[in-house]
C-alpha cells in the first residue's frame, strides 16, 4: 500500500512489526472502534483520535488447508473437491480460495451453493 498511497496508517493485530518500514507508514497502536462515513469510508476510530482515511484493508490471519481436519486430501496447497464440493471425506465441503485459482468472490460464491445444495440433498437421504 506504501507505494500507491500519499499516507498509510498500520495498525499491526496479529503480525509482528516488519523489519523496514516506508516513510509514509504510520504505525498506530490499539484496536479500531469504529469506522465512519456515509456512501464510503471517512474515518477510523481508534483510541480517542478519529483518522480521516480514504480506505480501509481489514487483513486477519487464517488458518491453512493441512492444519483444518486430519486426512483432507490437498495437491499444490488445494483442497481437492469433486463437482459437489465434497472432498475426499465423506460429509466434508470445501468452497472458494482454498480449492484454488482463481480467487474470486463470484467463484467462491458458487461454490458455496453447490456445496449447500450438494448438503442438503444428502441430509434429505437420512
Amino acid at each position: 500500500m506504501a507505494g500507491i498511497c500519499r499516507r498509510v496508517y498500520y495498525i499491526p493485530q496479529y503480525r509482528p512489526l516488519p523489519q523496514s518500514i516506508a516513510e509514509n507508514v504510520t504505525i498506530l497502536s490499539g484496536v479500531p472502534k469504529n469506522i465512519t462515513g456515509q456512501e464510503t469510508v471517512a474515518a477510523i476510530e481508534i483510541g480517542d483520535q478519529s483518522l480521516s482515511v480514504q480506505g480501509i484493508f481489514i487483513e486477519r490471519p487464517g488458518i491453512p488447508p493441512l492444519k483444518l481436519i486430519d486426512g483432507l486430501q490437498i495437491v499444490n496447497e488445494k483442497i481437492i473437491i469433486d463437482e459437489n464440493m465434497e472432498t475426499n471425506i465423506p460429509g466434508v465441503y470445501a468452497a472458494g480460495d482454498c480449492t484454488g485459482r482463481p480467487w474470486q468472490i463470484a467463484r467462491a460464491v458458487g461454490q458455496g451453493q453447490i456445496a449447500a445444495i450438494a448438503m442438503a440433498k444428502e441430509l434429505d437421504k437420512r
